[in-house]
Formats: C-alpha cells, sequence, structure tokens
C-alpha cells in the first residue's frame, strides 16, 4: 500500500503546474460543494419548505447545465479553458452564497437554475484542460488519479457537511 501511495505521489508530482494546481483547486472546490449540498438541504428544511423543493433544485441545477454544455465549450474554445474555470468557479461561489441568502422558493429554484449556468463553464471545461496540459502518455494515470480525487473529495465534502450538521445540532446551534 505505501509503495502504490508513493508511486501516486511521484506521478502527480511529475504533471505540470497547470495541472497539479487545477487538481488541489478541484479537490478544494468539490469538497466544498459536498459541505454546501448538506447544509444546503437542512436549510431548505429548516426554512419551511417542502422535500419536493430540495429535488426540484437538483433538477433545475441539472437542467441548466444541460441547456449550457454545448455552448460553454463554445465559448471555452474560443476563450480559452483556464479563464472559463476561474471564472465559472467565482460566479458558482457567488450563486451558492446568494443561494445561502435567499428564503423564497422561488428565489432559491431561479438561483438554483443560475448555479447549473454557471457551473456548467466549470465542468465543461475541465476534462480538455487536463488535455491540453498533459501529454498522451500521462493522460491514463492522469484521468485515473483526477477522477479518483474527485469521487474522495466528495465523501469527504459530505462527511464534513454531516460532521458539521450533527455538531451544529449537539451545541444549539
Amino acid at each position: 500500500m505505501k509503495k502504490w501511495f508513493l508511486e501516486w505521489v511521484h506521478t502527480i508530482k511529475s504533471f505540470n503546474i497547470n495541472i497539479r494546481n487545477f487538481m488541489i483547486a478541484n479537490f478544494c472546490t468539490q469538497i466544498g460543494m459536498g459541505v454546501f449540498m448538506v447544509m444546503y438541504n437542512i436549510y431548505i428544511k429548516e426554512l419551511g419548505l417542502s422535500e419536493s423543493v430540495n429535488g426540484s433544485v437538483v433538477s433545475l441545477n441539472a437542467l441548466a447545465l444541460v441547456f449550457m454544455l454545448v455552448p460553454a465549450g463554445i465559448i471555452s474554445d474560443r476563450l480559452g479553458r483556464k479563464k472559463l474555470i476561474v471564472a465559472g468557479t467565482i460566479l458558482t461561489v457567488c450563486m451558492l452564497v446568494m443561494r445561502s441568502l435567499v428564503s423564497t422558493e422561488q428565489s432559491i429554484l431561479a438561483l438554483a437554475f443560475c448555479t447549473g449556468l454557471v457551473w456548467a463553464f466549470v465542468q465543461v471545461s475541465g476534462v480538455p484542460f487536463l488535455a491540453e496540459n498533459s501529454t498522451a502518455q500521462e493522460r491514463m494515470h492522469l484521468f485515473s488519479i483526477h477522477f479518483s480525487l474527485v469521487t474522495v473529495a466528495n465523501v469527504i465534502g459530505n462527511l464534513l457537511g454531516g460532521v458539521m450538521a450533527d455538531a451544529f445540532q449537539f451545541f444549539g446551534m
């Protein structure tokens, strides 16, 4: 196990700086999204909204992604992947903050749709960015490691969100 882990670390260190920075940023972003989604579901419940609002939030977010993926890909080709990843991430954070501040169902749903629109830029630009910044020989390991890290980050984020929710409840917050 130790040998495997050290090989993994060595492989990551062999990637260029753009890839390493992207992987670190994406890992942190995925953890944050995992925490947010757990806490946001509780937030919607605490607002007294029905359970179906959570489903509608997820659906509208996915619907916006579907509508925006092709235009986001075209824009990404024209403006550059790095710019779109940075802008999409910043706009997504802004949308998530705004979603945390509103309390009406209509506002929550509208902002969920807008979140999907801006998150599409990050989603559609990530894999091509990795491909453009790697060699053909690196790609198999790169994508394996990248998607493994995304999965691990999602698990960590969901776990942290659950622990935070329990801690807030325990301490009466």
